[in-house]
């Protein structure tokens, strides 16, 4: 009779069996707390059946994987011995990876009739070798698979490749030999040498990749398992290049394909390092374009449908088995030292455990020797504490070892004040809940989940090593453009992912994204902290609804309006999040700052950002666009899911320079961002609030009146003005206040900070407003007619102008240009505020109209100021002519204009360029 499904095995419950051999088992199963479970592969050896010889390769596997780590290697994070329906087993607890193996893969493309794409063919390839470099490589175990074969790869939905089943892997702590005369593997995958039974080293793996790529580029079998005398040919192969059936194979990818199949191992590649390397210089000349989401989408492609409705399956059967294992199977209280002489748990590494002096007896924790409580103890008995590491507004996060295995983990335990407060442990159990629902490469894993007898609450995850995305910026300043569009894209395909299990994050920020040095990305996206993640079916419920004093729920800087404002948010919130992020990995600070969270929230309600353009002249037009429009006020500005803004990006990743320098401040200080608590938020909310609903319904022009527009590249910047850094708005002089002097950036355009409102400064744009029908009046002017007395005239007119000034300087466009029309119907300071009209013009990027202002702003004696704002239009317009023209008239009457200067020299090179 069939095996009853779902059932208990140790601490694990088993839901469906994947597969079955004379010598084990594969199970789909789940762990963790209910509402937090996860699944996971369960490997046994079956009780009785395995022999000594057996059980040892399996101990050996144990051993080893555990030491792995790698992005192409299936990661094991538990192993030890259980009981099962026939007695105690011995288990190895893997990832579950979402997809296929290539068998599976390769099997549907002949059902379909559908040749295996050349690229990503060399792709797997690939990646199969960086992954088998790091098992040849790592420290002195002379680790070798023996076993490379298609059922042995697995392709994840996401576009992963990663390579599993060590079990036949020999290494130096192999505790027994193979006997002489037998040898392990799969004959059809194996090199001569295996087949002949001699020493083996990393190039025996190598040929087994070249193996399975000559088999996806033909189409066919190179050593077919049905061939009379199998043996013997795979012992002494005589291999025809991939072109002989695949006519599509170029002769580079040939060359390369048989450098591998080298029947004599001394002419193959020297490791899979090199071999990796040919692949990726044939890919780069190719298919540069090549990667994960291109694996996903072919996948997708051959497997349809059939990707949601498995995931759906797998969802009903993880839901059945939590409700199972909650009403049949409760887990002894965890925390509780085990005893090691039942059946349930015995770990492969007790001795480890014995050895590391757990403070843990009688089911409690002895007196801790660390002043943060834990140090030094055990949780749940197999993970010791091993230090601090680090601390959020919701819990301390502790290195710790996995003794049972020799794994470093990561520990994240709630602060012991919140354990008793239900809204504080839900929001913390939900980080580990959304983390474990998504599932994706770039979220962080958390594989196990408790609560220790004291009652605090816990979760054990991955332990990284790397810095996060804020401390980076901190250190180098702005990146440059590709680097940024890079990490960038792996933020938005974690996003995706989470959009899709129907999660929203609502708190990313720099400090949420740790870069770690993965697969020779030396900037691998980990997003972590989903501590105020909510579904997609929760997102109506305002922002701040916790209340607890001291709970920290996020950083305003990266918060869309609508979230900051206490509104219902959907998937764009997190779009505007990593729009805000680009524009900090750009520009080196955040898109809105301010003395105190009220300003910080009430300008993000009511103002677009600085242009990036004015902080970073060298920004690429259509990435400054891309970022404008995704921090728009409006979210139908914003690009409208995870998806579009992904897409993007995809299409500027390859426009952007690759090897352009980062802009580095030379005036950068510490930023100086204030996340808010729950105390007091409720009345900012209502404030905020109220501010967003002025705006968007009573303002001059509604928000959703907006229209984005691109921005002109590498144009006249004022990024001088505010240092090389900038520090937006805040940072420029008022009228009376004197000109910066800071150096040009070399070869760009540069405008300094005006001293009065004639000096206005040109900058890159967002956003046009629609024409304001003007008033009879400005507010605060009494009356639209000059006063009798001229010289108060004038003087109320340079006042007004002034006025004007600032309200440019804080980018309220309509209110100046309202203004400087008043001013110019005065009849007085006309020269000057057509200037102001054209200047205005300029910041909407309507260059065509700043033009036709300038130039009758030159002709009513507006002076250099005019002419500066008109070279500049011409420079945006691309008439460099005529801007070279202006710059020259305006140095003819003031040879000192360093401004003009720089920015002849720009258009000089662009005219030559």
């Amino acid at each position: 009779m069939a095996d009853p499904f779902p059932r208990n095995f140790g601490r694990y419950t088993l839901i469906a069996n994947l597969a079955q051999g004379g010598m084990g088992a594969l199970y789909l199963a789940c762990q963790g707390e209910h509402g937090m479970e996860k699944l996971c592969v369960i490997k046994t050896v079956l009780p009785g059946l395995a022999d000594n010889e057996y059980v040892a390769r399996f101990r050996d596997e144990a051993k080893v994987v555990v030491k792995l780590s790698h992005g192409n290697l299936v990661p094991v994070f538990d192993a030890g011995m259980a009981g099962g329906l026939g007695g105690v087993e011995m288990y190895l607890a893997m990832e579950h990876v979402d997809g296929k193996d290539l068998r599976a893969v390769w099997n549907r493309c002949a059902k379909k009739g559908i040749a295996f794409p050349v690229d990503v063919a060399v792709f797997i390839a690939a990646n199969l070798c960086r992954g088998l470099q790091h098992a040849h490589s790592f420290s002195s175990l002379k680790l070798v698979h023996r076993d490379v074969s298609p059922p042995n790869v697995l392709l994840s939905f996401f576009g992963e490749v990663k390579l599993t089943d060590f079990g036949l892997a020999s290494s130096t702590l192999k505790t027994e030999k193979t006997a002489p005369g037998v040898v392990y593997g799969k004959v059809s995958y194996m090199s001569p040498e295996q087949a002949r039974g001699e020493v083996l080293d990393g190039r025996t793996d190598l040929y087994a990749v070249g193996i399975i790529l000559w088999e996806l580029l033909t189409g066919r079998q190179l050593f077919p398992q049905s061939e009379t005398k199998l043996i013997e040919r795979v012992r002494d192969p005589n291999v025809e290049a991939p072109s002989t059936y695949a006519p599509r194979v170029p002769p580079a990818l040939d060359a390369i394909v048989m450098k591998a199949l080298a029947k004599d191992k001394t002419l193959r590649f020297a490791d899979c390092e090199a071999f990796r390397a040919a692949l990726a210089g044939f890919l780069a000349q190719t298919a540069p374009t090549t990667d994960s989401s291109r694996v996903a989408g072919f996948l997708q492609q051959l497997f349809e449908g059939e990707i949601e409705d498995d995931r759906t399956v797998r969802t009903r059967m993880l839901e059945d088995a939590s409700k199972w294992a909650a009403e049949h199977a409760a887990k002894p209280k965890v925390g509780a030292p085990q005893n090691v002489s039942q059946p349930e748990t015995v770990s492969l590494h007790a001795e480890r455990a014995r050895e590391a002096k757990p403070t843990v007896a009688n089911g409690a924790a002895a007196q801790a020797p660390s002043s943060d409580g834990i140090v030094g103890t055990f949780i749940d008995a197999k993970y010791l504490i091993k230090r601090l590491i680090g601390e959020g507004g919701m819990g301390l996060v502790y290195e710790a070892e996995h003794v049972e295995i020799g794994r470093r983990v990561a520990v994240k335990v709630l602060h012991a004040m919140y354990t008793r407060q239900t809204e504080v442990v839900a929001r913390f159990r939900s980080e580990a809940r959304a983390a474990t629902r998504i599932g994706h490469p770039h979220i962080i894993d958390v594989f196990d989940s408790g609560t220790t007898v004291e009652g605090a609450v816990y979760f054990v995850m991955e332990y990284l090593q790397g810095r996060d995305l804020s401390q980076l910026v901190e250190e180098v300043g702005p990146l440059p453009a590709a680097r940024s569009i890079a990490i960038a894209r792996e933020i938005c395909q974690a996003l995706m992912a989470a959009h899709k299990a129907g999660i929203l994050h609502r708190d990313l920020k720099p400090e949420n994204v740790f870069l770690v040095d993965r697969d020779g990305n030396r900037d691998f996206v980990k997003v972590l902290d989903f501590g105020i993640a909510k579904t997609m079916e929760a997102v109506t419920e305002r922002v701040g609804r916790l209340t607890n004093p001291g709970v920290a729920m996020g950083t305003p800087e990266y918060m869309a309006p609508e979230q900051a404002a206490g509104l219902p948010v959907d998937a764009r919130a997190d779009v505007y999040a990593i729009g805000a992020i680009l524009y900090e990995m750009m520009s080196g600070r955040p898109p809105h700052e301010g003395a105190h969270i009220m300003e910080v929230l009430t300008r993000k309600a009511t103002v677009a950002p600085t242009p990036l353009g004015v902080l970073r002249p060298d920004v690429p037009r259509d990435l400054e666009s891309l970022i404008m429009r995704t921090l728009a006020i409006s979210p139908d500005l914003r690009p409208q899911s995870m998806e579009a803004m992904a897409q993007e990006l995809g299409k500027l990743s390859g426009a952007a320079p690759a090897q352009e320098q980062p802009l580095v401040f030379t005036d950068r200080v510490p930023r100086n961002k204030t996340p808010y608590v729950a105390a007091g938020l409720v009345a900012m909310v209502a404030v905020v609030g109220v501010t967003w609903w002025a705006v968007t319904k009573m303002g001059p022009t509604p928000l959703r009146q907006q229209q984005p527009i691109a921005a002109a590249a590498g144009a006249p910047s004022m990024a001088a003005a505010t240092g090389a850094g900038g520090n937006g708005p805040s940072a420029l002089p008022k009228p009376d206040a004197p000109a910066t002097t800071a150096a040009a950036p070399s070869g760009e355009p540069t405008v300094f900070a005006p001293t009065t409102i004639e000096r206005s400064e040109p900058s890159k744009v967002i956003t046009v407003e629609r024409p304001v029908v003007l008033k009879p009046a400005v507010p605060g002017i009494k009356s639209s007619a000059p006063p009798p007395n001229p010289a108060l005239a004038l003087a109320e007119a340079k006042r007004m102008l002034g006025k004007a000034h600032e309200a440019v300087i804080d980018e309220r466009y309509a209110e100046a240009e309202d203004i400087y029309n008043h001013v110019r119907a005065t009849g007085l300071e006309r020269g000057p505020a057509l200037t102001g009209l054209a200047q205005v013009a300029f910041q909407r990027g309507q260059y065509p109209e700043a033009v036709r202002l300038a130039e009758r702003a030159v002709e009513s004696s507006g002076g250099v100021e005019a002419k500066m704002v008109l070279g500049n239009s011409y420079f945006k317009l691309g008439k460099y002519d005529d801007a070279i023209a202006q710059y020259r008239s305006v140095l003819q009457a003031d040879a000192g204009h360093r401004e003009a200067r720089a920015n002849l020299a720009a258009a000089e090179k662009r005219k030559g360029g």
